[in-house]
């Protein structure tokens, strides 16, 4: 009788989302209303105060002139590549790669006050924020493989692979500090499930064991996935980073996660 191999899946687990502004700290409580032209202190400006370009005084205006931008773009590509030796010569191999293209418009702006604390000390600072809605679409594409040898199974080879590509709806609000040039992005899918694909398994020598399967692959939104969280701040219209290693397995060359965001004027 013939050995037949355990395929093993691994599914990793979602991080909850925690939101980190860079520099300050905004306390989420609206500060009370105050003059239209009101504009905040001079130590919160960085070098200036903010001009009458990077406010609107009623709120709902048009987004274009409130939000000073007309869309955020951006794009993610995550890798994982493991290798593993076992015992008697075999070996196993997994790979996975994620990419993604999005783009955000603004439905609305309003503009408002709020406080911030610098994150190194200080006192509560007011300042004008504008915030609204955004919405937009996503390219997004998924493809994993993976190839175990096991020489004392009658088959030793036997591999995978399965691949997705789609089309999602993204949803989400923006907060602007004009005083810091500080843009603050959170958005989420509206189905955060890709469409079913066939993983397709293969034994040379042993159709028998040939399978195909369903499977799907989850974003939940820019900046969020299996490799975690990263709150995207963007600062003077651009945002990078890049996390190496994110999942803390430490057992591949080509482990990383990176994302670009910038604002188009």
């Amino acid at each position: 009788m013939k050995k037949q191999r355990s395929w093993t899946v691994l599914h990793r687990c979602l991080t909850t989302p925690a939101f980190v502004t860079a520099g300050w700290l905004l306390t989420g409580c609206p500060a009370p209303s105050s003059a239209p032209n009101e504009t905040p202190p001079d130590e919160t400006s960085g070098g200036g105060e903010p001009s009458g370009d990077d406010m609107n005084d009623s709120p709902g205006a048009g987004a274009e002139q409130g939000a000073m931008f007309t869309a955020i773009t951006g794009a993610e590509l995550f890798m994982e590549g493991a290798s593993f030796d076992e015992a008697g010569g075999g070996f196993r191999r997994r790979d996975e790669q994620f990419a993604s293209t999005f783009s955000l418009s603004p439905i609305d702006a309003e503009t408002g006050q709020a406080f911030v604390v610098p994150l190194d000390g200080g006192e509560p600072v007011l300042v004008e924020t504008i915030s609204g809605r955004l919405e937009g679409q996503a390219h997004l594409a998924y493809s994993e493989s993976g190839t175990d040898f096991t020489p004392e199974f009658d088959c030793p080879t036997s591999s995978y692979d399965g691949a997705v590509e789609w089309d999602v709806s993204v949803e989400g609000t923006y907060n602007f500090i004009p005083a810091l040039r500080e843009l603050g992005l959170q958005a989420r899918a509206a189905e955060v499930s890709s469409p079913q694909y066939m993983v397709t398994f293969t034994s040379p020598g042993c159709p028998e064991f040939d399978s195909v399967s369903l499977s799907s692959y989850v974003w939940p939104g820019p900046g969020q996935g299996t490799w975690g969280f990263v709150t995207i701040q963007l600062r003077n219209g651009q945002f990078d980073s890049r996390l190496d290693n994110p999942l803390g397995n430490d057992l591949g060359e080509t482990d990383f996660y990176q994302i670009h965001v910038e604002t188009n004027p």
